[in-house]
């Protein structure tokens, strides 16, 4: 991950070439670092989704082998950012395959649950009440993906 003109990325491709298996020029200077940590925070916070996904199976009772057996075959574990966005919210469909209001109540009844068998959910707290701004953003009927569109909303931010 590089940022810089191209001429430099190309001028240093064998240095890249050496030290990694895929070279992406990101753009200017300070790119490559952006995009590095940007992508480092990603899996860290997947990190701990993760772990409190297994923990709350743990706590529910769940053998961990179920768990990850079940979860290596849903966008759960899969990931949502290649599973689901691509079809529904980054193709432009906001369609409901799974509305941002089921979501929430979703989230809500794994929250009461969660408190119930005494797990840590912190992300999903913080989660519920992202999913609790699709009402007031006029989302709640969308797609869960377009939970992509209501955090850019709330950012003022849209893709490049």
């Amino acid at each position: 991950m590089a940022g810089g003109d191209a001429t430099d990325i190309d001028e240093l491709r064998k240095v890249f070439d050496a030290i990694g298996d895929t070279v992406h020029h990101v753009g200017p200077y300070g790119s490559g670092i952006r995009i590095k940590l940007i992508n480092n925070y990603l899996s860290m916070v997947n990190m701990v989704v993760a772990a409190e996904g297994l923990t709350f199976a743990a706590k529910a009772g769940i053998p961990r082998e179920i768990a990850l057996s079940i979860f290596a075959e849903t966008p759960a574990g899969r990931g949502q950012m290649f599973t689901n966005y691509p079809k529904k919210v980054l193709a432009g469909d906001l369609r409901p395959d799974f509305p941002l209001s089921m979501g929430l109540k979703d989230i809500t009844l794994a929250l009461g649950f969660g408190a119930e068998v005494g797990a840590p959910l912190f992300l999903g707290a913080a989660s519920r009440e992202l999913f609790a701004l699709a009402r007031p953003f006029g989302r709640e009927r969308d797609d869960c993906t377009a939970m992509l569109l209501l955090l850019e909303e709330i950012a003022h931010a849209r893709a490049v």
